[in-house]
């Protein structure tokens, strides 16, 4: 992809800006990149990451749904979006762990304009696996991340990508 905007830019110069031929054939343009070759090595951070995923099943008056979150802390608080727990009955609430155990918990708070909620397992085992969380505050256009999840109750589900845009609001 850099190849290709890279080579736009060039092409749209040297349309509006003939240059003229040059006799040397050896040269060429070196476009520095940061990273390195081979970037982050996912199935490392892939290990790290996937005893603090859990999956969701919750229980609503419209039917049952299912989503992911991340355990937060040892207290048992996990992050999950706010549209996977909203209307969810009282009981209706259960976080299953990487391990497979399964453990009610319940909606301490919400946020429907950012989708973001957390929910609190009602009585948390003392080997929770917090996850580690980097700063949002670094991140930048182009840099590697991943995501985990279970989506559609698919467990451990690992993807990856990069950073396409900043601050950009999502209605």
């Amino acid at each position: 992809m850099v190849t290709s905007l890279v080579t736009v830019g060039l092409t749209g110069a040297l349309a509006t800006d003939p240059v003229p031929p040059t006799t040397s054939q050896d040269e060429s343009v070196t476009v520095p990149a940061s990273g390195t070759a081979t970037g982050p090595d996912w199935q490392a951070v892939a290990a790290d990451v996937r005893h603090s995923v859990v999956a969701l099943d919750v229980s609503t008056p419209a039917g049952p749904g299912q989503g992911s979150g991340l355990v937060l802390d040892t207290d048992g608080n996990v992050l999950t979006n706010d549209h996977v727990v909203s209307g969810a009955v009282d009981g209706g609430l259960d976080v299953t762990l990487s391990d497979g155990r399964v453990l009610p918990a319940t909606v301490t708070g919400s946020d429907p304009t950012t989708d973001l909620a957390v929910v609190t397992l009602v009585d948390p085992p003392d080997d929770l696996h917090p996850a580690v969380l980097g700063d949002s505050d670094a991140l930048a256009v182009g840099a590697a991340v991943m995501a985990v999840g279970n989506p559609l109750g698919l467990d451990s589900t690992v993807t990856t990508g990069i950073v396409s845009a900043l601050d950009r609001p999502v209605a």
